[in-house]
């Protein structure tokens, strides 16, 4: 029985405002929908562009990570090659593989993203001597 009173009132409330405030109440109230949905909207795309910056980079690191892998297999056979013949064409690219790649791993390490891998330097831990 209350909650028809209530009803009941609320009816009577809205009788009695003037047809124009009860129009320009509607469209404030969709116009201030329409901002919250635009406000969500563009939070919703703000935090996907940060994620699609940080998929980005790792992206970009591990690219450069199969070309230092890449070196490396290249360093590798160079090294088998001389360990089996002597021969001294091998050690120019060996000795220049060994510089590429050092400096390779200081790119990566200067370009991490992730905060708690970025405080342990992988190219500080490793020596390349030339």
């Amino acid at each position: 029985m209350s909650t028809l009173r209530n009803v009941s009132n609320l009816l009577k409330l809205n009788s009695r405002v003037k047809i124009g405030t009860r129009i320009f109440g509607g469209f404030a109230m969709v116009l201030a929908l329409l901002v919250a949905v635009s406000v969500l909207g563009y939070l919703g795309l703000s935090a996907i562009e940060t994620r699609l910056n940080t998929y980005e980079g790792i992206a970009e690191n591990t690219a450069r990570v199969l070309r230092i892998d890449r070196d490396y297999t290249e360093l590798r056979r160079n090294t088998i090659a001389y360990s089996g013949s002597s021969d001294p064409q091998y050690l120019t690219p060996i000795h220049d593989l060994q510089k590429s790649i050092g400096d390779q791993l200081k790119e990566v390490s200067a370009r991490l993203i992730i905060p708690e891998v970025k405080g342990k330097r992988c190219a500080d831990t490793i020596e390349v001597e030339a």
